[in-house]
């Protein structure tokens, strides 16, 4: 079992199953957000402690350097906490912007309001992925062109969070589906790899290509190469299991529970 801790921003968690269930497959019941990184960070506050150290190196000979950092609060290393998913980042990003115009009493962003959000969310996910746990963000995509006029996939965020963000993970999973030719059943599956615009990454190069909806075996794969917390970012549209895989963090029940939708 990998406790792991999920952060609801759209409901969208209710695809797996009732919260007995999530409880069941998590090890803990998700919280579900409404107030964006407000809410989200009084929570996160207590399962992290800042901390400063020391570190030599032999360039330095008798000097040291600081550096400052994150670790588990107590209650965190009480609780086993070993993952945290945000579902979705999309969302999280759209409540954010709501909770600004709310504050400044604004219809729409202003240029510099546009620049706090940019980097409260940058920020935020910046700190995120330098926890010593397995992190997975789920998020929509947008379709844009590029330069050439071709069309590129990127996250569902506003600003330039959407191209920021990629390098801070280890792993870019890009989901899809299709048709089983035999069965008619729907194949879920994750692109690894970057293809025709979309944003796949896989930072140690041990993934296929082309493989299941799995995340036990992305973390199998990772620690096997040295790496226990990967950073993994989910793109998809709607329907594509970003939700669904989830429940692949510490069971099969994807695999033997029918009732099990995409989300």
């Amino acid at each position: 079992m990998i406790p792991t801790l999920l952060f609801d921003y759209d409901g969208s968690l209710a695809s797996i199953g009732s919260e007995t269930l999530q409880h069941k497959l998590f090890g803990f019941p998700p919280i579900r957000i409404f107030k964006g990184l407000e809410q989200t960070k009084l929570i996160v506050k207590q399962l992290i402690k800042p901390i400063k150290s020391s570190i030599s190196h032999p360039l330095f000979e008798n000097a040291s350097i600081e550096t400052e950092g994150f670790e588990l609060s107590e209650k965190a290393k009480q609780m086993n906490l070993q993952c945290l998913v945000f579902d979705t980042i999309t969302a999280l990003g759209l409540q954010e912007r709501n909770q600004i115009k709310n504050t400044k009493k604004l219809d729409t962003l202003d240029q510099r309001s546009w620049g706090i959000y940019g980097d409260a969310l940058n920020t935020f996910i910046y700190n995120i992925c330098s926890l010593p746990l397995r992190i997975i963000f789920n998020a929509h995509i947008d379709r844009e062109r590029d330069v050439e006029g071709e069309t590129i996939e990127l996250p569902a965020l506003k600003g330039g969070s959407k191209t920021e963000v990629l390098k801070w993970f280890d792993v870019v999973l890009f989901s899809r589906i299709s048709r089983d030719p035999k069965t008619n059943e729907t194949v879920f599956q994750w692109q690894t790899k970057p293809q025709e615009g979309r944003f796949a990454k896989d930072r140690l190069n041990v993934l296929p290509e082309i493989m299941p909806q799995d995340f036990s075996v992305v973390f199998s794969k990772y620690e096997e190469a040295g790496i226990y917390h990967p950073n993994i970012l989910v793109l998809g549209d709607s329907g594509t299991g970003k939700t669904r895989a989830l429940a692949s963090i510490n069971s099969s029940a994807i695999k033997s529970n029918p009732n099990f939708k995409a989300a």
